[in-house]
């Protein structure tokens, strides 16, 4: 009997993950910081989205290794805030001629790189 409920427990666990999906939003090229910001290289990237995990994966490779970083929806939401400020303080800094650093608030995140 415990092999018949075991059995069963990884069929049915195995046909939920079956019908987990993980798309391609999109890929194409990204400019890359080198050197700690020095420089700018083109680098092949790819967005992917798990629906089960509801997490973005952005994929890439440096050298021999692919990288991805693990991206929640929350993470996007202060990723997408950072820039719409950061774009607004531009447009304020140029109309007052004037070049500042200040750092956004709740504007960083905690993420995974695998």
């Amino acid at each position: 009997m415990k092999k018949l409920s075991f059995l069963i427990s990884v069929l049915l666990f195995s046909a939920a993950s079956a019908f987990a999906d993980v798309y391609t939003v999109c890929s194409g090229k990204a400019q890359v910081a080198r050197d700690s910001g020095k420089y700018f290289s083109d680098q092949d990237i790819t967005i992917k989205y798990d629906d089960e995990k509801k997490i973005y994966y952005l994929n890439t490779e440096v050298f021999i290794s692919n990288i991805f970083v693990l991206l929640s929806e929350n993470d996007l939401e202060k990723i997408r805030y950072a820039l719409t400020k950061y774009k607004e303080w531009v447009k304020i800094a140029k109309e007052h001629n004037v070049e500042m650093n200040k750092e956004i608030p709740d504007s960083s995140i905690d993420t995974k790189v695998l």
